[in-house]
Formats: C-alpha cells, structure tokens, sequence
C-alpha cells in the first residue's frame, strides 16, 4: 500500500531506481517501511495485527531470527544498517536483496528519531512532503534530507531549535545535509574559495578574513557541491547550476555556464583546458561549446553510472611519438574507469573486494581510496608504443595493475573521503581524520585541533600549509606547521 501511495505522489524514485543504483531502491524501501511502521503506531490492537507491525519479528515464518534487524529505535551502530559509514556514501557492493532492505533501515531509522522528535502527526507530513524533492537519478539520501529540512523551516510548528536538531540527525546517520565544507579552491591570483551548502565563501588575504561572495543579481550560491580552478579562472558547481570566473578581469563576475539538466545530480568537478568535466549520478557530464551539457563519451551508455570522484592525469608516449596523452579518471561506487578523448570508458583492472570512493593523480600515478580497504595506487602508466588503449603498461612487457599503497591499519580502518598529491607527499582526509603518506606508502596522522571523531571532506595546500574542511566541525586553517585554528562561522 505505501508503495502505491509513493508511486502516485513522485513515481521518479520509482520509474528511474535501476538506474539510480544503489540509492534509490534503499530511499523507497526505506520510506516503505517508515510509513508502514508509523501507520501501525497509530492503529489499535486488532486480530489479526497489522501486517506492518506483524512482519520482521523474530523468528518470522519459523525459519529466521531477525532479532532487532528491523527495529526503528534500537541503539546500535552498525555500519550499513544504522548509519552510512561515510558522509552520503554506500556501504555495499549488493545492489539487490537485503542489503538493499538493510540500507534503507538508515533512512528509516532517522525519520524514526524525528518521528521521536516531533510525533507522528508533524513528522509523517514532513517526511511526506520531504518525498517531492526526490527527483531524477537518486544518488544519495541528502536530497530526501535537505527536503526535509526545507519543509521544516516552512512549517510553523517546527522551531529553529528542532531544525538544528533534525540536521543533526541525520548527520549522525552518515546522511550529511546543510552542513559540511564540501570543497576549497585557491585561484594563481591568491583568493581562497570554500563551498558549502549555504553558499561561497572568498578570501583575499591569505584565509585572515572570510566573505560571502555574491553572483549575479547580489544573490548568493546554495548548496556549493564543488570548486575547480585552473590558473586564474575558477568555477563553482552548485546543486542547480555552474559559474565561471576569470579573477585576473577586471570587474570581472560570475557567469553561468549553459543550462544543467535538472534530472541529473552533480557530484564533483574538474576542469581541463578551461573545459568543466562534472560527476554525476549518471555519469560525467561536459559543457560543450560552452554553451551545453552532453554526455562526455562516444556513446551516451558509456558511463551510466554514479561518479563520485574525477582526477586527471598526463601519460608519456615515448618516441616516436614523444609526447603526453591527456586521460580521465572516474571514480564510481565498485570500480574505476578511464578514458581518453576519442576513446571509450575501460576498466584497465578491477580492485577486487573494494568499495572505491576518492582519487588524486600525481605525473604518471593515480591513488585511489576506499571505504574500507585502504588506499590503492596505479603506477609507472605509459604507452608502451603510443599506438592504443591497450598498450598501456607498468613498465615494459608488464600489464597495468593496482597495488595496495596503505593497508586499512595505516589509516585506522578508516573511510577515505578524499585525496590530494602534495608535493612529494599524499594527504588523505578519512572518517577518522586527516593523513599524510610518504612515497613509500608509510603513513601517519595529522593532529589538528578537530575532535578525533572529525570527518575529513576537503583539503587544499596553501603555501605550505593546509585548509581543512570536516563534515560537522567546520572549517580549519593551519597558521604555521602544525598549529591550526578553526574559522569561525563556515561549516557548521
């Protein structure tokens, strides 16, 4: 019955879930058991019960001991089930079946706790109408959250108070929404940018000082999902829109680039050639003639997948040829992919038994991390004959392969979230804090004044020191090596 009633109020999560994998069946199953649970809350003992409070008991059917699997206010903490293991990310490889059931308990579980929160009648409209911002390619909860949220700051009879209450929730569910610096940027002519959901922030003197940055119109950028700068020029990627800016122009502003499909979910940003190359739930999308956005591929299916993360990196090609060869690559949920102009996506080597989640490149080696197996390396790529694709090799005669760079313990058994090359080093922001790895793959972690439970998101070297931007405790600025402050007001 909630599926039905689901169907015909948004059918997108619905008609679009096979391609929205592996978000979108989890956010409809959770919503499912949500509203079927609250609905037998609500209703009197009767025989016989309600199948919603009858089902997933223990023992059920005599054959399964479920115990507490499908409890909506039991208090543990396990990954997967009660909360995601990363900010917004998927904790498993099982697109179909249980899993799936099992993922969708977190949502449920947090709608649960606002169900606690504010009782069933206030919470199950919100949740409600929370069910219409869930458009096209589902790719995480936080479009489900933020709608929430939104509709809560509408209603009259949710305080400020409760609001900040239900962001919170929901972080402390892995469901990041409204808050977290999502990503920092530093343009060749000194400004500082950091992007979060409520908007751009620059600075022109080195992060001493911080101000909201205004677009066109003297309005300001929601929802900041990912910055990217190339010499001068910086764009801004927000949840409905890119801009571009030149800051060597004088008076120079913001313009929007093109008009972004507003079925697709952006993900993260890279520009090459002064050309933005976007993540999204349904591959990499590039603006073309600057003036559209297209499929980046030879074939619209190339890459239908969820992309997370995107680096670019340059290939020798050894004489005759002699020059470098341009390729990308794409991070999605189990697996990594390049592609070079005029060629397809391909998967060089799977890394087995990994959820992948973050990538850097550095000259000819590309990191990637994992949600739970560490971080993995590709090294030494060049052409061995300058000819193709195929011909990529480690070192003559030897085939391309991933290795494991960090095992899980050099960095606590800890979710990597993201990865930048600095200099000789490789910084690695984590669920369990900020590292830094030698190029011999030995790491160790970086003690900055955030609590030890602090998230890593993004991570910019400036001038030898470093911005730091976390999931729920803001924005960090190390003044002189080793000695760090928190700026206030950004992130949090």
């Amino acid at each position: 019955m909630t599926h039905g009633l689901m169907w015909l109020v948004n059918n997108e999560p619905f008609d679009q879930q096979n391609s929205s994998v592996p978000f979108g069946p989890a956010l409809v199953e959770g919503y499912a058991n949500y509203f079927a649970r609250s609905l037998a809350e609500r209703t009197d003992d009767v025989t016989p019960p309600l199948w919603a409070r009858a089902a997933y008991t223990e023992n059920h059917n005599g054959a399964v001991n479920w115990g507490d699997t499908w409890s909506l206010s039991r208090n543990n903490q396990v990954p997967g089930e009660d909360l995601l293991p990363g900010p917004n990310l998927y904790p498993s490889n099982e697109i179909i079946g249980l899993p799936v059931y099992c993922v969708g308990m977190v949502l449920a579980r947090a709608l649960w706790d606002i169900r606690i929160l504010l009782g069933p009648d206030l919470a199950d409209q919100l949740a409600f109408r929370a069910y219409g911002y869930v458009l096209g390619w589902v790719v995480n909860f936080e479009m489900l959250a933020e709608g929430l949220i939104n509709e809560a700051r509408l209603d009259s009879g949710v305080s400020n108070d409760q609001v900040e209450t239900i962001i919170t929730i929901f972080s402390q569910r892995g469901i990041l929404a409204e808050r977290g610096v999502q990503t920092l940027a530093q343009a060749s002519t000194g400004e500082l940018l950091v992007g979060t959901d409520a908007g751009l922030r620059i600075s022109n003197d080195n992060g001493d000082s911080w101000h909201p940055e205004p677009f066109g119109g003297g309005g300001t950028a929601q929802g900041v999902v990912a910055l990217a700068s190339e010499g001068s020029i910086v764009y801004v990627m927000t949840e409905e829109a890119v801009y571009r800016r030149d800051f060597s122009a004088a008076g120079g502003g913001w313009l929007a680039q093109g008009s972004w499909p507003e079925e697709q979910t952006p993900l993260c940003m890279l520009v090459v050639d002064d050309i933005p190359y976007v993540g999204t739930g349904h591959g990499v999308l590039q603006l073309a003639s600057g003036s559209s956005w297209q499929q980046w591929g030879l074939d619209p299916q190339d890459l239908e997948a969820l992309v997370l993360q995107i680096a670019d990196m340059l290939v020798p090609n050894p004489p005759p040829q002699n020059n470098k060869v341009r390729n990308r690559y794409a991070v999605m949920v189990a697996d990594v992919k390049f592609r070079e102009d005029g060629w397809d996506w391909e998967q060089r080597q799977q890394i087995e038994g990994v959820l992948t989640t973050a990538i850097a490149a550095r000259d000819n080696t590309v990191f990637v991390g994992t949600l739970s197996g560490g971080i993995w390396r590709q090294m030494g790529i060049s052409y061995n004959g300058g000819t193709s694709m195929q011909d990529w090799s480690a070192a003559p005669g030897s085939p391309v392969y991933w290795e494991q760079f960090v095992t899980p313990i050099g960095i606590d058994n800890s979710a990597v979230l993201c990865l930048v090359v600095d200099g000789t080093r490789l910084l690695a922001g984590t669920t369990s804090g900020l590292y830094e790895i030698d190029n011999s793959g030995s790491s160790s972690q970086i003690a900055g004044g955030w609590p030890p439970s602090a998230m890593v998101l993004s991570i910019l070297p400036v001038g030898g020191l470093l911005l730091v931007g976390t999931a729920t405790h803001g924005l960090w600025r190390e003044v002189a090596p080793n000695s760090w402050v928190q700026v206030p007001g950004i992130g949090v």
